[in-house]
Formats: structure tokens, C-alpha cells, sequence
């Protein structure tokens, strides 16, 4: 749960220790300072990046809304909370003028404190999650942009972090921008590249300070935390302005062969290592993979492929080495099944769940959970009745669409109408031209567009609910399939129906 940080100023020292343990209690509030006077708060070093300020109105020196005033120049988005043991329609007037969260009279009430961090705590969500929507939708759309315009800026030499992540981007990408405070520093810059995203430092000399070390450190120590794999790899010094494209391209040729499942690491581009090849007993493996394939005796497969993993990860080999089996068995996929998914699309869909897995045996189950139905079609399923197929089809999409909320994986599916994963995706190949995984998707995203369309009023955060989507995927996932972000896509609709209506 993220933590805002929160900061104390209160002349009488036990009515600071009071509201600093009902803060404490909520857990939801760090509490960077804890001041007797404004002129205290003001000149701390450094100063703290403060999300929420709870202030009392009448102090000695600056007043709470003077001190509230002079913040706001510093902090426009500071939310805030004004205690006051005066009864004043001054004071309320002025709290009121200054935008305050919450103005609580003493004595103060436990329950009335904490409902009303509570009520802060919602606002600062809300407001970050729309404000990540929009930062993540202006990313996705520059694209490259920035670092061309980067070769146009005044800064001569560049320190660059290239950057990707399993299981989360969006959220890896957002906690760099919190961390480095982006808006505030025009000197860093960040932009998408390939399947992760760099972010450029400007300095002014070659031997400038890499400050973006230490952030790189404690993103990975956070990712680390929360059981994400993320591999942030550094220039090893400033890269002159007309270097800069080429010292990114060997970022990330060596991004893709350092990035290792269920770690979260921090290298320089000197300490990079090569690929090692396979053992020979991973070699050994993938010939039987190759063997069991083509005997279609899908246990030994998956047998050989557990164990290829366990080697894998007993070496923490990276994920560039898991990409070549992988590119080899779709490649046999497509040579052997004229009916199968387009090879670009299956190799897509690997690596989607690779990226999501959160170590070497989830990998595992999620690949041969998609590569089973590929590899080893059902027998018998061709000689069943067209009807009975299609019946069991539609049994299946109605339980889909009476449950539109929730995030049923193959499995569950496969439990739940006591049928085999390979039977589910042959019905959904046979029977709606796609795999079980995007037809969901499609079904998903083509509820929202309706939704949209009946309701443009409706929230894009009470849509992506509906769907069983955070808000940040749901944006995602609507962008790969329409093209367009839900906020842009609801805007035309708006507009298409003004024009209908004039």
C-alpha cells in the first residue's frame, strides 16, 4: 500500500504527539516531519516532497494559513488539514480560499481525525490514479519522440537508465516517475523503448555524478519487495549527445541477455554478461522435448520441460535463453499444424506470459499451459457431433459472460466443466476462430465499448471494475486491441454524437 508523506506542525508538543499517533494508527501516511513552527517546516534540508500537511491555525511566528499559503507555491497538489481551537468564520473563510481538506476544531476527536485522513487518503488514490492514466496514455503515445528531441537539447552529455519489468510495466514505470519527480526536473527525461523505457539524464560535463544510481537501487529493492523481476542497466559513464543512439542500442541488446526471472537487479553496462550456453544436460533436454514432440507423448514433454526449467533456474539463466526454445517450438508448431494461430502471435502470447510469471516454475506451468492445446490437439475431438461441440461451446461463453468480472484462467475453465485445457482451446479455435485467452479479451473490451456507448458518463475506473481490471491494465489492454485509449475513444464518441445531433 503506498504511503503519502505527511508532515505535523503544532506549537503544543503533546497535542503534536496525540494526532502523530492517530496518524500512525491508519498506517496509510508517512510522517516526514513533525514540526512547533511553520518557520521550522520551512527550512528543513532537504526539504520533503509532502503530499499532506496537518497544521495548527494559530502559532507563534507565521499563522497555519500562512504557512499553508507559502507551501502551495512550493506544492500545488499539497492536500491539507487545519486544527484550530477558535471557532472563527474568519479562519473557515480563509481555509476555505486555500482549497483545505478538512478544518477539525479542538478539542480533537480520535474518530474525527481519522475519518478524515481516511477521506484524504481516498482523494490522494483517486488522484494519482488518474494521474498515472494520463502520464502512462502520453508515454505510450510519444513513443520514441523524446529521445530524438533529446538530441536537440542543450545538455551535451547523457547518463541513460534503460529499464524494463515482469509482471507490471505501468507500475514499474510509475514508481520511477514518483521517485525521480519527473515534472520537476526537466533535465530527466523518460521515454518508451522496445518492450521496456529509458530515461535520460542531462548533464552539463562527462564526468558529471550519475545520480540516477541510487533511484535505480531502491526501484529494484521495491520491486524486489513486492516479488517483481526487473533489470535496470546504467550507461558506465555520460554518453556525448551524437553517442546516444548508439550506446542505447547496446543497452539493449544487453538488457535482453541480463534479465533473469525473480530478480530485481541494478547492473552497469560493463558488468553485462554474455549468455551462457546450454549444459549439456539442458541440451540433452531439448532433444527430448524434440523427440517427445514428435512421438506426441505429451508427459515426457512436459516432464523434459519441467526439468529444463528447474536447470534453468538453478543457473538463473535469463530470459533471452528461454525466448530460443521457445521461437524453436513455435517455429515446429507452425511446420507441423496448418491450422495453427499465426506463429507471431503465439510466440506474442508466450512471452506476454512469460513476462508475467514471477519465477522459473510459474514460467513453466504458464508456457505449457499455452503450449499444450498447440502441441498436443485432443484425439477424437474431430469425430465429435458439430452440435455437441458447439452446445459445450456456448455453455462455456455464457458462464464467461454471466461472470464478465472475473479473470478465469484455462484451468479454471477446464475444473469447472470437467473437460481438458486442450478441449477448451479446440472449441474456442474451432468454434470462434481464436484462442480461449483472446476472446476473452475481445469480449471483455467489446463490453466496455458498449457500455461506453449506452452510459458516456460512466466512469473509465467503474468500466475497467466491471471487467475485473485494475485501471491501469484495463487502459493497456483497450489501447492494443482498439488502437485507441478508453479516455480518447469515450471523447469521440461524445463528439460523434454532437455532430448527430447538429
Amino acid at each position: 500500500m503506498r504511503q503519502y508523506q505527511l508532515a505535523i506542525v503544532e506549537d503544543e508538543p503533546h497535542t503534536a504527539r496525540y494526532i502523530q499517533g492517530i496518524v500512525e494508527a491508519t498506517n496509510l501516511f508517512h510522517i516526514a516531519a513533525v514540526c512547533e513552527s511553520a518557520e521550522e517546516l520551512l527550512t528543513l534540508e532537504p526539504f520533503p516532497d509532502l503530499d499532506v500537511l496537518v497544521t495548527d491555525v494559530k502559532m507563534s511566528g507565521l499563522t497555519g494559513l500562512e504557512l499553508l499559503r507559502e507551501l502551495q507555491t512550493r506544492l500545488p497538489q499539497l492536500c491539507s488539514i487545519i486544527i484550530s481551537g477558535y471557532d472563527s468564520f474568519e479562519y473557515a473563510r480563509d481555509a476555505i480560499r486555500l482549497n483545505v481538506s478538512n478544518y477539525i476544531l479542538k478539542p480533537i476527536s480520535k474518530d474525527e481525525l481519522t475519518v478524515a485522513l481516511l477521506h484524504l487518503y481516498d482523494q490522494l488514490s483517486n488522484l494519482r490514479q488518474k494521474s498515472g492514466e494520463e502520464y502512462l496514455n502520453s508515454l505510450y503515445q510519444e513513443g520514441e519522440q523524446p529521445l530524438e528531441q533529446a538530441l536537440s537539447l542543450p545538455a551535451p552529455y547523457y547518463h541513460v537508465l534503460m529499464a524494463a519489468g515482469m509482471n507490471d510495466q505501468n507500475q514499474l514505470i510509475l514508481r520511477c516517475r514518483t521517485l525521480l519527480a519527473l515534472e520537476k526536473h526537466p533535465e530527466l527525461q523518460m521515454c518508451i523503448y522496445q518492450y521496456g523505457f529509458l530515461i535520460l539524464l542531462g548533464v552539463g560535463q562527462a564526468d558529471a555524478p550519475n545520480r540516477l544510481e541510487q533511484s535505480a537501487a531502491t526501484i529494484a529493492a521495491w520491486e524486489r519487495d513486492s516479488g517483481a523481476t526487473a533489470l535496470l542497466l546504467l550507461t558506465d559513464r555520460a554518453v556525448a549527445r551524437e553517442e546516444l543512439k548508439r550506446e542505447v542500442r547496446h543497452l539493449f541488446h544487453a538488457h535482453q541477455k541480463n534479465l533473469v526471472l525473480g530478480k530485481s537487479v541494478v547492473i552497469r553496462l560493463s558488468a553485462a554478461r554474455t549468455p551462457e550456453a546450454n549444459t549439456k544436460e539442458e541440451q540433452a533436454l531439448t532433444e527430448r522435448l524434440q523427440q517427445s514432440l514428435t512421438a506426441q507423448n505429451a508427459e515426457h514433454f512436459h516432464m523434459a520441460l519441467c526439468q529444463l526449467f528447474s536447470s534453468w533456474e538453478s543457473r538463473s539463466a535469463d530470459i533471452y535463453t528461454i525466448k530460443q526454445l521457445l521461437f524453436a517450438l513455435v517455429s515446429r508448431v507452425s511446420q507441423k499444424r496448418e491450422n495453427s494461430d499465426d506463429p507471431i502471435t503465439l510466440m506474442n502470447t508466450l512471452m506476454d506470459t512469460l513476462y508475467r510469471a514471477t519465477g522459473y516454475e510459474a514460467a513453466c506451468s504458464a508456457v505449457w499451459a499455452v503450449l499444450e492445446p498447440e502441441l498436443f490437439p485432443v484425439s477424437g475431438l474431430e469425430n465429435e457431433s458439430p452440435k455437441q461441440s458447439q452446445r459445450m461451446f456456448h455453455k462455456i461463453v455464457q458462464f464467461l459472460n454471466h461472470h464478465i468480472d472475473q479473470n478465469y484462467s484455462l484451468q479454471e475453465i477446464s475444473d469447472t466443466f470437467g473437460i481438458s485445457q486442450p478441449y477448451v482451446s479446440k472449441l474456442f479455435r474451432a468454434n470462434a476462430g481464436t484462442s480461449y485467452k483472446d476472446y476473452v479479451t475481445k469480449q471483455k473490451i467489446q463490453t466496455a465499448i458498449e457500455i461506453m456507448t449506452s452510459n458516456p458518463a460512466v466512469l473509465i475506473k467503474d468500466i475497467a471494475e466491471q471487467l475485473g481490471y485494475d485501471q491501469l491494465y484495463f487502459s493497456t489492454v483497450f489501447h492494443r486491441i482498439t488502437g485507441e485509449y478508453p479516455k480518447h475513444y469515450r471523447e469521440q464518441l461524445e463528439q460523434r454524437a454532437k455532430d448527430g445531433q447538429a
